[in-house]
């Protein structure tokens, strides 16, 4: 990292700074000396290994520009944030911290923003969190989880179910990153979160046998893709894009499989310390002896393209138990037993081939050990002679005739290599689109929505890098081209909607780049692969196009043969040597048409036809990155970025300087770049206004004690704004967020720590004063303290004396006072005591008072009991005589209405009314109802009579106060009578009379006849239980009629006392004299009180 630019005194000496070192990336140092006139830098730093938690590997002072410092808090030691973009300043330093303080946690992703996760490979799989057994936590959203894999799966799941529209997961990183790990990861959230939405068991076991066709697909592309490296014990030597298709409901259907760039190298050689692909050693451990002697199969020792790195065993992994692994996943996927064995009999011929040697024979050269050139002919069931020739010559072009000649030693090592790695490539890309053809569902299924996943190599900076690695970084550069346009977009979304003018917000656009590589680069090597030029032509063809030209392309000031491209993720040398040969890729054309005589129809079809016109290897790359970046535009996509912590490998071990490198090969750096050539410092008003408070203009409206609400608190950090003078480029003033930009936001803190100087030398000023302040007092008293002493010591025995006089003085007050406390004491205790005696002398009392009236109410209720026994013997004694007196009756031929009767306590023989009460006679009646006793029928058509008048009686003199009243009222206090609202309508009569029993009784006569003429003593009993029943009714009847009467006379009375009110209250004296009124109120209570 360069350091440049300008001085502006943002630090001063002995100021503690995070500052950038050369070797150990961003750590804590102390500033000893500024200087800005250094040509080295304006700031010596030195090291500082105590606020170091990682060793530093050089603790020698650097000179660095203020670009490479960052202010020291030790707060950003403790940073964690969930979400790198919830921190207020997104920097390198802040990003290495947080992620270094959660790795040492064992939480491993974190997020930046709602799309993109950093993963850091824990080298070990016992953290809680991300166990299988946690993905229903995620699946069921039952609670707040970690960031995950799974989360980014799963928002990507949803997003696509409730928009229906394609997603994509690009998972990058360099090799060991865990990139492999992270897709499988997803795709087992994937699967099992599409069988979880549905109910139907039978779509859910169709789903999961799909699912499992899916995830067993892993195996079988590790073992023939995969090999161990310096860097990775399981690295990826090919790219893949798989496509998982669902249906409308988003349940999983199948999925489709794209692969890039195998690195057909590692199939004839690896470097030390290497293995190649996994399935050499697999099919060596994992056969039995039968299978290995049919494969002509020995020990990985034996053969030259395996053993050249020297490794044959790995660490933790049993090469036997992963053959059994993949064998299962293939017999899962759907591969047949013919197919099996015909990819395991390529593996073994490519083996024994790379096993032959050639030695001269003349001008061309012979195979030096036939018995690998018999086991790969019978392997690949080719005929060995005609192998020979077409690995030792080939036929050439001379005019019109074709002439075999033969190849040196070299030429057919090369052919044999071409002939091999064209084997193994064809081999691989045959098994890729076998499960592509058993895991489509597009040729039986309507696919509504997919989701992409990408696992590709990292960006890739070697000592020496060659045509691999410009391939791998080109797909790289294309990759975080989609990135940046998608995350600028982002924020400046994210601008627009907190209402800030985002036009002057800019980033590195990477475009010119990529079309460097895909028009220059590309372009320039194809068109030297079709002219037979060199590898220097192209270089020179290169420079001339480009060289001054653009400023993403240079020449190498240390080779003749490198050029540079000026990647997103730092300067790249490449070296052209053998760059033709290997886009061209070519092989012999006998050798081709040898493979079509093979007995065996898998061998004879798997290499394609070279017939017409071949694609070089970078123009096909460069239209399958094409096919891919279409694909993914076309989707909402998601990242995750895999960091290896350190080399090592080991757990709970992490670099800074690997970590950084990463950060920045992966991209991230460039989001933070992105970031912060916006607004990267986006502070909520209350932390703006709090961290900036001391900036504040001191007679400013608003101090911190009276922002309470976001009105207040953003007109209080528009004021500070206001206040340092900052332009809308350098900060902006949100919906609820302070929006600044990187180099305004440090601007800032120097104002901070100016005005924080100026405070503290005036504190420092008011605790020396303070501190002088004290030392005076303290002085004063030691002075008066000895003045005291000597006072004292003058007048010790005066002292002495009245000291002891007053202790006595005391001592005597203090006895006096507990005397007279213990005293009080007694009293109270003697109160409480006698109180108490009281109240219990008084709950004694009760009691026996209470258990005496006890006693009484026995005494009372035994005596009501024997009064109510003697009053129904004399009840039955006169029931008897009555029965027998109305059967005597009967006999005679006698009805009971022809036997004169009156009516006695309101009656009297004249007919008069005297004292006759409606409610006497209502009590009267239901007491004789009651104890039988009942009024026979001539009494109740006499009592009825009598009731009939007083009710007419009273309500012709109710009808008479009323209208009366009504007038009255209504001259006094309305313009218009309202009798109907005052005067019933009826006496309450109506109906009564209907009832058949009470005409009878009032208007004929009721003879009761013996049913049987014989007039039986039967019939007379059951004449006479009739007789009753009647009477019995007529009585409740009766009740029935006062109970009217009753009601409807307390109505009238009710609305004359209403009236009557309304007159006292109004003003009628005007109207009305004195004494008419005095009259009229007299009169009419009278009648109120006789009849209430």
């Amino acid at each position: 990292m360069s350091s440049s630019s300008t001085f502006k005194g943002l630090f001063k000496a002995g100021q503690t700074v995070f500052f950038y070192h050369p070797q150990d990336s961003w750590i804590v140092g102390v500033i000893e000396s500024v200087d800005p006139n250094n040509k080295k830098g304006a700031y010596q730093v030195k090291p500082s290994p105590s606020l170091n938690s990682d060793p530093i590997s050089n603790e020698n002072p650097i000179f660095l520009n203020e670009d490479l410092l960052y202010a020291f808090s030790e707060d950003l030691l403790k940073l964690d944030h969930n979400d790198l973009l919830s921190m207020s300043e997104l920097h390198e330093v802040t990003l290495l911290n947080c992620l270094r303080n959660r790795f040492k946690k064992d939480i491993i992703y974190t997020m930046i923003g709602g799309v993109l996760a950093v993963a850091m490979n824990p080298f070990k799989w016992t953290i809680p969190y991300v166990q299988d057994d946690q993905m229903d936590l995620y699946i069921n959203q039952s609670k707040t989880v970690m960031p995950h894999a799974w989360s980014i799966a799963d928002n990507a799941y949803r997003i696509m179910a409730e928009t229906k529209q394609n997603q994509s997961i690009l998972i990058s990183g360099e090799s060991g990153a865990g990139k492999t790990e992270g897709c499988k990861t997803v795709i087992k959230y994937l699967s099992k979160l599409s069988c979880s939405i549905t109910s139907d068991e039978k779509i859910r076991e169709r789903a999961s046998k799909i699912a499992l066709k899916i995830q067993e697909c892993s195996p079988i592309l590790e073992s023939f893709g995969n090999a161990k490296t310096q860097r990775n014990d399981n690295s990826s030597r090919f790219g893949k894009f798989i496509i998982m298709q669902f249906d409308k409901d988003g349940v999983i259907l199948g999925a489709f499989m794209y692969n890039y760039l195998l690195e057909k190298s590692r199939v004839i050689s690896q470097s030390i310390g290497e293995r190649g692909y996994h399935i050499f050693y697999q099919l060596l451990a994992g056969c039995d002896a039968k299978k290995k002697q049919e494969l002509f199969l020995t020990k990985p020792e034996d053969y030259a393209c395996i053993n050249g790195g020297k490794c044959f065993k790995v660490d933790g992994v049993d090469d036997a138990k992963e053959f059994q692994e993949v064998v299962k996943a293939m017999n899962i996927v759907g591969l047949s037993q013919e197919e099996q064995d015909a990819i395991f009999r390529i593996v073994a011929a490519v083996l024994n081939l790379q096993s032959i040697k050639f030695t001269p024979k003349g001008d061309a050269s012979e195979v030096e050990n036939r018995t690998f050139l018999n086991n790969a002919s019978t392997l690949l069931k080719l005929d060995a002679s005609s192998l020979e020739k077409a690995l030792t010559s080939m036929y050439v072009t001379a005019g019109k005739d074709l002439i075999l000649k033969g190849l040196s030693p070299t030429k057919a090592c090369d052919a044999r290599d071409a002939f091999s790695k064209a084997l193994y490539d064809a081999t691989f890309n045959w098994i890729i689109r076998k499960i592509n053809q058993n895991l489509d569902a597009s040729k039986d299924h309507k696919v509504d929505n997919f989701i992409g996943l990408l696992d590709i190599y990292g960006f890739e900076a070697f000592q020496k890098n060659s045509f691999e690695q410009l391939c791998i970084n080109y797909a790289n550069e294309a990759l975080q081209g989609v990135y940046n346009n998608y995350t600028f977009k982002r924020d400046v979304e994210e601008c627009k909607q907190e209402g800030i003018d985002a036009t002057a917000v800019t980033f590195n656009d990477n475009a010119e780049c990529i079309e460097l590589i895909q028009k220059g680069v590309v372009n320039s090597i194809t068109d030297c692969c079709k002219s037979n030029s060199s590898d220097f032509d192209f270089l020179d063809n290169v420079k001339k196009l480009y060289l001054k030209k653009s400023k993403f392309f240079d020449a190498s000031p240390l080779k003749k043969e490198e050029f540079i491209i000026k990647h997103y993720a730092g300067d790249v040398a490449y070296d052209v040597n053998g760059w033709i040969e290997k886009n061209k890729d070519t092989l012999n054309n006998d050798l081709f048409k040898l493979t079509k005589t093979s007995k065996c129809s898998f061998i004879s079809a798997l290499l394609e036809d070279n017939g017409g016109a071949k694609d070089t290897v970078a123009e096909s790359f460069r239209k399958q990155l094409n096919v891919l970046l279409s694909t993914i535009n076309s989707t909402r996509p998601h990242y995750i970025r895999c960091i290896k912590p350190h080399p090592a490998k080991k757990p709970n071990m992490f670099s800074t300087t690997e970590v950084m490198n990463q950060l920045r090969s992966s991209g991230v750096l460039e989001t933070v770049k992105i970031r912060r050539e916006g607004y990267s410092v986006r502070m909520p008003f209350d932390q703006f206004y709090h961290r900036f408070k001391v900036i504040h203009l001191q007679n400013s409206s608003r101090r911190v004690t009276d922002c309470k609400t976001i009105e207040e608190m953003k007109k209080a950090c528009e004021e500070i704004i206001s206040q340092v003078g900052f332009d809308k480029v350098k900060a902006q003033i949100g919906k609820s967020k302070v929006f600044m930009r990187h180099y305004a936001y440090s601007d800032l803190e120097v104002l901070k720590n100016q005005k924080l100087i100026q405070y503290a030398t005036i504190i420092q000023s008011a605790l020396r004063s303070l501190k002088s302040k004290r030392e005076l007092a303290h002085l004063k008293k030691l002075k008066k303290e000895e003045e005291e002493r000597i006072y004292y010591e003058k007048h010790k025995e005066e002292i002495e004396r009245k000291r002891k006089e007053e202790e006595e003085r005391m001592r005597i007050e203090r006895e006096r006072m507990e005397r007279e406390e213990a005293e009080r004491k007694r009293l109270a205790e003697i109160k409480r005591q006698e109180e108490e005696r009281i109240s219990r002398e008084k709950r004694e009392r009760e009691e026996v008072l209470m258990r005496e009236q006890i006693k009484l109410n026995k005494l009372k209720e035994i005596q009501m009991k024997k009064i109510e026994e003697l009053k129904r013997i004399e009840t039955e004694k006169e029931e008897r005589e009555r029965v027998k007196r109305e059967l005597e009756h009967y006999e005679n031929g006698k009805t009971l209405a022809e036997e004169p009767t009156s009516v006695r306590i309101w009656r009297v023989d004249d007919g008069k009314i005297v004292g006759f009460n409606l409610s006497e006679a209502r009590k009267d009646l239901l007491y004789r109802i009651r104890t039988d006793q009942l009024y026979t029928l001539e009494e109740c058509k006499i009592l009825i009579k009598d009731i009939v008048r007083v009710m007419k009686n009273d309500a012709e003199r109710d009808f008479k106060n009323l209208l009366f009243l009504s007038k009255l009222r209504t001259e006094v206090l309305y313009p218009k009578p309202i009798i109907s609202n005052y005067i019933p309508e009826s006496h309450g009569l109506d109906g009564f009379f209907d009832h058949p029993d009470i005409k009878k009784l009032i208007y004929g006569k009721v003879v009761i006849k013996a049913i049987d003429p014989s007039n039986s003593k039967e019939s007379i009993l059951v004449a006479k239980e009739k007789l009753k029943l009647l009477v019995l009714n007529i009585n409740k009847n009766i009740v029935k009629l006062i109970d009217h009467a009753l009601i409807q006379r307390k109505e009238r009375l009710l609305i004359i006392a209403t009236i009557l009110d309304e007159l006292e209250t109004s003003s009628i004296k005007k109207y009305l004299h004195p004494n008419e009124l005095l009259v009229v109120m007299q009169k009419i209570k009278q009648q109120q009180q006789h009849h209430p």
